[in-house]
């Protein structure tokens, strides 16, 4: 199928970023809400796609998301941010 760019849906959109990113082979991926404007079938194939590259390849990633159980399916380690204070596993860092 072949669409032009500006006729894309921002999942769409989403999804080709991702791809172009990982067709460079980065160390380590910086992913900023990568699936908020994904269905879920797209969300956890994405999170699968991102957690096998990791384990096969060794790419790191940094995965900021407001969605909590997303957060506990792929994060080796879950960081949170609430009003100023930075802390992980509930144990303040700051």
């Amino acid at each position: 199928m072949s669409k032009e760019a500006f006729t894309l849906s921002g999942g769409e959109k989403q999804r080709v970023a991702l791809v172009r990113s990982l067709l460079l082979r980065p160390k380590l991926l910086l992913l900023d809400e990568i699936t908020s404007s994904l269905d879920d079938v797209s969300k956890y194939a994405v999170e699968r796609l991102i957690t096998d590259i990791n384990r096969q390849e060794g790419t790191g990633y940094v995965w900021i998301s407001h969605d909590r159980d997303q957060a506990a399916r792929i994060g080796d380690r879950v960081w949170s941010l609430s009003n100023g204070t930075l802390s992980e596993g509930g144990i303040s860092c700051l």
